[in-house]
């Protein structure tokens, strides 16, 4: 919902204007989807040098084959510029959501609205807004991931502010850390609000810029899954920890983005470096490090900052996303679907981009074993339809020994179990998640857990129609 509190809210804003897109190769990018007044449209393709007043910004996350996404914002920075005072709330609230909007007209801004925190971040990229207010609770992520996706984004030209009305849930260094200017109790009065805009920063930063200078290395390949090392031929050597480990991981998250020295001291540095100093003093010592290995220069000095020089597919981490959004249930039966499944998870270790804690890798951790939870239910609950139970429960219990609160793989281990004769186990084992659950956060199991118990008490014929034990899994 979009407000325009200039005139009372309620009216259409002025629509942004940008478009998301995904890079095919190092140098053109073709756009996935538009919003706006634009003439621009799905399937339009670009060359990253001849973008003219267009801007790339890149976004953490993969395209649908696992590429690199950006945000192409048209007009020029200046021309942005004159938008003025515009504000984005993001709140799930629609009662707050209506309050922010008549009390930021009250100091004369015009406001935006968005639910979610995912819609928040496309709308803050496409508006580029002044002022953004972010709730800490949000239907599908929480306030302080939003600010580090914003961040992302924009560095620091807009100004966050992280609030919620539950104190116990505003933590002033935790919202520093992940990017917000300020964390309030809220509500925030007009009085307050007008304080806030006043304290905007005055001049814009210039957005990061995705391009690269030549086509990127074949001959290195660089290992993430487990000790961080870096291959060529016979040789390798391990990426030293620190500082090292962190810019290589946030360039390999970011790859084929060229990051420049400002974007790696906020993206590779908690809390992000203030200076280019320390960002200059850890290039270096990585450079010298991997000299003595006798291992050529991984990080490649363009003419906007920095890039990998190598190749996605040679990046593990990087070809274990594509592969796996790759990898469509519905191209395969069963029994190929599982031994390409395996075939893919079978270079991924419990751990990956060494000992980094930056909020960037972070994110991109929770990614990756979110994708490889997803191909192990996939793959359990179709080891159950082609009988091999043995197989199907050690996959699933080793998934809920790893992810305790993810009921799901709970689902699958209790339709596992019952295939395999074990009925009295399997409800052992829905009572087992079912305590977790009560005692540990104090919900109750999810519809889809308490389903498959009763389904098993009753000896459910359904419990052995292909597709719905292939809806166990998503």
């Amino acid at each position: 919902m979009t407000y325009d509190t200039t005139g009372g809210t309620g009216s259409e804003a002025a629509p942004p204007r940008a478009a998301v897109v995904q890079y095919v190769d190092a140098r053109t990018v073709v756009v996935l989807a538009a919003a706006g007044e634009t003439a621009i449209v799905p399937g339009t393709r670009f060359d990253v040098d001849e973008l003219g007043d267009m801007t790339l910004v890149p976004l953490v996350g993969a395209g649908p084959d696992g590429s690199s996404l950006a945000l192409l914002v048209l007009g020029s920075a200046e021309r942005r510029d004159e938008r003025g005072n515009a504000a984005l709330v993001i709140d799930d609230e629609l009662a707050n959501r209506d309050y922010y909007a008549a009390a930021f007209g009250q100091i004369g801004w015009r406001a935006e609205a968005s639910p979610t925190g995912t819609a928040g971040i496309m709308a803050f990229a496409a508006t580029e807004p002044a002022v953004c207010l972010v709730d800490v609770r949000l239907p599908d992520m929480n306030g302080y991931d939003v600010c580090r996706q914003l961040r992302t984004v924009d560095r620091r030209q807009c100004l966050v502010v992280l609030m919620s009305a539950d104190p116990t849930m505003v933590e002033p260094q935790r919202a520093a850390n992940a990017g917000a200017d300020l964390a309030l109790v809220g509500p925030i009065g007009v009085g307050q609000l007008r304080t806030i805009t006043e304290q905007r920063p005055p001049h814009p930063v210039r957005p990061r810029v995705a391009m690269v200078d030549r086509p990127a290395s074949s001959a290195v390949r660089l290992k993430l899954f487990g000790d961080p090392e870096i291959v060529l031929a016979d040789r390798w050597c391990a990426l030293p920890p620190g500082a090292a480990t962190d810019i290589i991981s946030v360039m390999a998250i970011h790859h084929p983005a060229v990051l420049s020295t400002a974007d790696l001291g906020e993206l590779a540095w908690n809390p992000p470096a203030t200076s280019a100093s320390p960002v200059h003093t850890a290039l270096s010592r990585l450079r010298s490090a991997l000299q003595k290995h006798g291992v050529p220069d991984l990080v490649v000095t363009a003419q906007q900052g920095y890039r990998l020089d190598v190749m996605a597919a040679n990046i593990d981490t990087v070809a274990f996303e594509k592969a796996a959004t790759d990898l469509d249930p519905n191209r395969f039966d069963d029994a190929a679907y599982v031994a390409e499944a395996q075939r893919v998870l079978a270079n991924v270790s419990d751990s990956a981009f060494g000992a980094s804690n930056v909020p960037a890798v972070e994110a991109a951790r929770v990614r990756i074993w979110e994708a490889r939870a997803v191909l192990e239910e996939r793959v359990s609950v179709r080891q159950i339809l082609l009988g091999d139970t043995v197989e199907a429960v050690a996959g699933a219990r080793r998934l809920t020994a790893r992810e305790l609160w993810r009921e799901s793989a709970w689902t699958i281990l209790v339709a596992a179990l019952y295939h395999s004769g074990r009925q009295r186990e399997a409800l052992e084992t829905y009572q087992v998640a079912r305590n977790l659950l009560i005692n540990s956060v104090g919900v109750d199991p999810s519809p889809a857990l308490r389903d498959i118990e009763s389904r098993v008490l009753n000896q459910d014929p359904s419990l052995h129609e292909p597709g719905f034990v292939r809806g166990l899994a998503r």
